[in-house]
C-alpha cells in the first residue's frame, strides 16, 4: 500500500500573503511547496517573449506545446526554469503580472498547466498556493485554506515587494491593479477565484506572518495531519 500523501492548499486573492505563508508552512512541516502562480507567470513570460497576440488562443496553445517547466526547491524559495532558462526573477516583474490574466482565463491553457501542477505533487506531501488549488487542482486536499486581507493591506504588501526589487510604483496604482485583477479572477469562466468548499477561512489583514503560520499549524494538528 502506498503511504498516504497529505495535501494542504492555500487560496486567496493577490497580495494576501499566500506565497510567504505557504512557503513557510511547507518548511515548518517538512512538505514540498508549490507556488502555482509561478507556473502561470512562467507561461506568460514564455508567450510574451514570442510576441504572440494575447487574444489569439490557437497560436498560444500551439506554442505551449514547447513550454517545458522545471520547478526546483531551494533555500531561498522555489526556482523556476522555462526550457532551462532561470526565470525566477523576471516572472515577478509587473510587465508579467499585468498579463497573467490573458492566460489564466483560458480553459485551454489551464488544461495544459493543471497537469504540470498535479505532477509536481506526485508522491510527496505538499503545500500548494494559488487561486484554484482547493477548488480545481486538488479538490480532495486534506486542508483547504482561503487566506484573505483588505485591499488596502494587500496593496501595501505588494508595494514593499516592488520597493525591494527597486521598482517604483505608487500605492494608488498598485491598489487599482489589484482591484482589477480581483475582478478578472472572480469573473472568469475558467476556474474563477472562489472559496473552496469546506475551506478554513482566515482574514490576515491585522495578522503578522508568524501569527498566520501558527494558526494554520494548529489547524493542521487539530485535523491530525501532522
Amino acid at each position: 500500500m502506498k503511504p498516504r500523501r497529505i495535501v494542504l492548499t492555500i487560496d486567496g486573492p493577490g497580495g494576501a500573503g499566500k506565497s510567504t505563508v505557504a512557503r513557510r508552512l511547507a518548511e515548518r512541516l517538512g512538505f514540498a511547496f508549490l507556488d502555482s502562480g509561478a507556473v502561470y507567470r512562467a507561461a506568460t513570460w514564455f508567450v510574451a517573449r514570442l510576441g504572440l497576440d494575447w487574444e489569439d488562443e490557437a497560436p498560444i496553445l500551439a506554442a505551449l506545446d514547447d513550454f517545458h517547466l522545471r520547478l526546483e526547491e531551494s533555500r531561498s524559495g522555489m526556482k523556476v526554469f522555462v526550457n532551462s532558462i532561470d526565470v525566477t526573477v523576471p516572472i515577478r516583474l509587473r510587465e508579467v503580472s499585468n498579463h497573467v490574466f490573458h492566460l489564466a482565463r483560458r480553459p485551454g491553457v489551464r488544461e495544459k498547466l493543471v497537469p504540470l501542477q498535479r505532477s509536481f505533487a506526485e508522491g510527496r506531501n505538499i503545500v500548494a498556493e494559488g487561486r484554484d488549488m482547493g477548488s480545481v487542482v486538488f479538490p480532495d486536499a486534506d486542508l483547504k485554506v482561503y487566506l484573505d486581507a483588505s485591499l488596502e493591506e494587500r496593496a501595501r504588501r505588494r508595494k514593499k515587494e516592488h520597493d525591494a526589487r527597486g521598482e517604483e510604483v505608487s500605492l494608488e496604482v498598485l491598489q487599482a491593479e489589484i482591484q482589477r485583477r480581483d475582478h478578472r479572477d472572480m469573473m472568469r469562466t475558467a476556474s474563477p477565484l472562489s472559496k473552496p468548499e469546506g475551506a478554513f477561512v482566515l482574514d490576515a489583514t491585522l495578522l503578522q506572518v508568524d501569527q498566520v503560520l501558527e494558526i494554520l499549524v494548529q489547524e493542521a494538528k487539530r485535523r491530525k495531519l501532522v
